[in-house]
């Protein structure tokens, strides 16, 4: 196995481990309300400043936490130190960063090129920021909205190519806000319990619609989950199907081979989500019948194919047809693609987790990891699944191959 020391400032999210550099390109994250230093942020600064900065989340202890932002041209001159302010006392423990990228889409093959991150957005104090990270812009740090309960951003979904157009679903106090990079301090938040998904013009790559799901609990008071799709102007779109939609369906994920297909679970049924520039709605055929299940894993995709956990068992959807791959010892909690393998993350008790890997292939059952509840999933690639946790590693990082092969004792540290 492959170890990658880990280290106390950075997250595992900036681990390179040689293999999984490309999965592992999100910075760590943290928060912002004062600005450091503008370096050579502005306007006055297009001609010398790289064509999108970078930003991270450095941490020298818990009262000394800031969002770096540079250039990579001149990584030793800081364009912003954001301190956090924690005036809960609640210090991150780890990257709260979440990133808006601008991007080139071929409408050919349908491949999506991320060209540079556009916007990093980050809580602090309560409060949503965003540091716009294209070289010749301002780079101070802006207040998105007037909510004041925000924990922690959970995604980005960018509306518009050059990337500085968003939606950002943070999370906040009894449910998540849909909060949009135009927004200005004074802007109402949209109250959502999540931004699911995307629904992605098939020429443009850009967001045609968001499904989106609402409600949430406050002690005793609940809410029930409803579903609706939106368009980028988060104006609600009539799709009967959608509308009726409960607390234990559930957004699947979108077909990442079929332009303007998307997957559902309705009544316990597996449904196909179907979009154009004229509507949505949803098909009434009934894909497959699900074992009944509270909260089953979140599925995962790669080119070809969504992977969607029925108990222990694995599906993989495409293009309006279900394939079994194979079944897992357990029900996954969590699943993460691995190349040629679907891993998973089971929780057996309070003190005890396994992980698993199914070969996507002829379905092929590895172990491997078993360990305390520390043990997880940090990424996974062709070159295998990063492990966080496991016995073998301790603090480190290991690379496991997906069959669970040696892969060797090769030391990488690139931080």
């Amino acid at each position: 196995m492959a170890r990658c020391p880990a280290r106390p400032r950075a997250s595992w999210k900036r681990l390179p481990c040689a293999a999984l550099a490309l999965l592992l390109a999100a910075c760590g994250g943290g928060g912002g309300g004062t600005g450091g230093d503008a370096g050579n942020g502005g306007a006055g600064g297009a001609t010398t400043e790289s064509a999108y900065l970078l930003a991270e989340f450095v941490a020298k202890d818990s009262n000394d936490q800031v969002v770096h932002v540079w250039d990579p041209a001149r990584p030793g001159t800081p364009v912003q130190d954001v301190r956090i302010v924690q005036s809960d006392g609640i210090a991150w423990t780890s990257s709260h960063l979440v990133f808006s990228d601008a991007t080139r889409f071929d409408a050919a093959t349908g491949t999506l090129t991320t060209l540079g991150h556009a916007r990093v957005f980050f809580d602090n104090d309560g409060k949503l920021y965003t540091i716009d990270l294209r070289g010749g812009q301002p780079h101070a740090p802006v207040q998105l909205s007037s909510a004041t309960d925000v924990f922690e951003p959970v995604r980005a979904v960018a509306i518009s190519a050059d990337g500085a157009d968003a939606w950002v679903d943070a999370q906040g106090g009894t449910h998540d806000w849909a909060i949009r990079s135009t927004m200005t301090a004074a802007s109402a938040p949209v109250s959502v319990l999540h931004l699911e998904g995307a629904l992605r013009d098939a020429a443009t790559g850009l967001p045609q619609y968001l499904f989106v799901s609402l409600g949430g609990q406050s002690g005793t008071a609940v809410q029930p989950t409803t579903f609706e799709v939106v368009d980028p102007g988060f104006a609600v779109q009539p799709v009967p199907a959608v509308a009726g939609m409960v607390t234990y369906d559930d957004w699947l994920g979108a077909d990442p081979a079929v332009p303007g297909l998307a997957y559902l679970r309705i009544a316990g049924r597996l449904r196909a989500l179907r979009w154009s520039s004229t509507g949505v709605a949803v098909d009434t055929a009934d894909l497959h019948d699900f074992t009944p299940a509270l909260l089953p894993a979140a599925a995962v995709a790669d080119a070809s194919a969504l992977y969607v956990a029925d108990g222990q068992s694995l599906l993989a959807v495409s293009d309006g047809q279900v394939r079994a791959v194979g079944s897992f010892s357990r029900a996954p909690d969590v699943l993460t693609d691995a190349g040629g393998f679907v891993a998973a993350t089971e929780v057996v008790s309070s003190s005890s987790t396994v992980v698993e890997a199914l070969r996507k292939t002829g379905g092929a059952l590895s172990t491997l990891a078993s360990g305390t509840a520390g043990l997880a999933v940090a990424a996974g690639g062709d070159a295998g699944v990063v492990l966080s946790g496991s016995p073998t590693a301790g603090t480190a990082f290991e690379l496991v191959a997906g069959d669970a092969r040696d892969l060797g004792a090769e030391e990488h540290d690139r931080l």
